[in-house]
């Protein structure tokens, strides 16, 4: 039967033979006079033998709160007679029973350095001596760790209007929060995203204007804050639509292509063959119109194009076929009795057969004409000028034919990139800082192709 206590302060004389001392003590006593303890737990005792009592307890564990790595300490108090004995016991959050804490025999237990493992776990004190036991309350460890980014979000390429997303994973307790924040290519500074408060920001579509925005996460707790890496969205703009291929124009060892504009196009290819050798690929800038020479005569070509840009390609155009050759342009002329050229009717009809070049191919007098093999002069007076980051412009002197030079091939780091009948032509599309070298051939209407110009360098900005 646990009996009832009060607590009484005496004053006790101590006599020592060198001397004579006075202190205070509390003592414990109960019902019947009988001393059990002082406030220490320290047995006293008086001119009647102490009753043993069972530990009781006056003051319970209190939970703890603390940062990581902090430890947290659990303090019981408790007297009894004989005086008891202390066995911390502890309870891993998730698990269902107490089991003893090595080495943890006194009154208080403080734990290691703690971490986010060590959060709701709860502790308890079995308290013994020979008359009995008591189990204290348990008391519970709460953790808090400052976010811990296991994650950064990751950089994102998107194609307009598709969706993007940034996700970040974070480590922390208690409760974390989060707050995405945005700084828009050209700013200085981030800023909120309103209600983009989750691990996870998306947007439902997306714009070419949102291209270099930069997006971050600051995730806090009651510990303090993080703010994540920013992650950069890159948007390019939808594949081009595919062009129309118009009808091609042949002529001596050479077709002439055009075709339609596809919006968006950046660049084009485009393919050729015949039906017993293999496609060749020609890639061109943006242009719309390209002519293929060195083709054999008389056999027939498949031409086909496709638009692109740095958000993909199109598919295919229609296909176009064409057959390169020595086209014969019948003419009809009216001499006079001297041979010369005259509109007067009825003195002599001389039929002649002429190329598209103006040679002479036949006539009904078995007047024979040659075909054009003379090739144009090399152009000269190459010079190129950069004209911003993106274009480049190229300028060269007229070559010249023994007939007529039809117009002029503009290479580009040695692919064929545009034709043109002028004596300049400005190279767009470019990309910055790069460096690029060009060189031009002459043709004339016969497929000629004079020798290669001298070749120009230089760098876009």
């Amino acid at each position: 039967m646990v009996k009832n206590f009060y607590t009484l302060v005496i004053s006790a004389v101590i006599f020592m033979v060198f001397g004579m001392t006075s202190s205070w003590a509390t003592i414990i006593k109960d019902t019947s006079g009988d001393v059990i303890t002082d406030t220490n737990n320290n047995p006293i005792s008086d001119t009647n033998p102490s009753t043993p009592m069972a530990p009781v307890i006056q003051s319970q564990p209190a939970s703890v709160t603390v940062r990581a790595p902090a430890t947290a300490t659990f303090t019981v108090s408790a007297i009894g007679y004989p005086v008891p004995a202390y066995q911390w016991m502890q309870k891993a959050s998730g698990t269902s029973s107490f089991v003893n804490i090595s080495g943890a025999t006194s009154s208080s237990y403080t734990t290691p350095a703690t971490t986010l493992a060590n959060s709701a776990t709860q502790y308890q004190c079995i308290i013994t001596n020979s008359a009995g036991s008591v189990t204290s309350n348990a008391a519970t460890l709460t953790v808090y760790t400052i976010p811990n980014i296991t994650a950064q979000p990751a950089s994102q390429t998107v194609i307009a209007p598709l969706t993007v997303s940034f996700s970040v994973s974070v480590t922390g307790a208690p409760l974390l929060t989060y707050q995405w924040m945005q700084q828009a290519s050209g700013t200085s500074g981030f800023t909120p995203i309103s209600g983009a408060t989750s691990s996870t920001y998306g947007m439902a579509s997306t714009t070419l204007a949102m291209s270099a925005n930069q997006y971050e996460c600051v995730v806090s707790n009651a510990a303090g804050s993080v703010t994540s890496s920013p992650a950069i969205l890159t948007v390019n703009p939808s594949a081009p639509n595919t062009p129309t291929m118009n009808t091609p124009i042949a002529g001596n060892g050479f077709v002439s292509l055009s075709w339609t504009t596809a919006t968006g196009a950046t660049n084009y290819t485009v393919q050729y063959g015949t039906s017993t050798t293999s496609s060749q690929v020609i890639p061109l800038g943006n242009v719309t119109s390209f002519t293929v020479t060195g083709l054999s005569n008389n056999t027939s070509y498949n031409f086909a194009v496709l638009a692109s840009n740095i958000g993909g390609s199109s598919v295919y155009s229609n296909v176009v076929s064409a057959t390169p050759a020595i086209v014969p342009i019948t003419l009809s002329y009216t001499y006079d009795d001297l041979n010369r050229l005259t509109n007067e009717q009825g003195i002599s009809n001389v039929l002649y057969s002429y190329d598209e070049l103006g040679n002479i191919l036949s006539d009904f007098n078995a007047v024979s004409g040659s075909v054009d093999t003379t090739l144009p002069s090399i152009p000269l007076g190459l010079t190129a000028t950069v004209l911003n980051s993106r274009q480049v412009n190229l300028t060269w002197n007229a070559s010249t034919d023994n007939v007529g030079v039809f117009g002029y091939i503009i290479y580009r780091n040695g692919y064929k990139v545009a034709t043109t009948t002028l004596t300049s032509l400005t190279d767009l599309n470019l990309v910055s800082a790069t460096t690029y070298s060009y060189f031009i051939q002459a043709m004339d209407a016969a497929g000629n192709v004079s020798g290669a110009s001298t070749t120009v360098t230089l760098k876009t900005i």
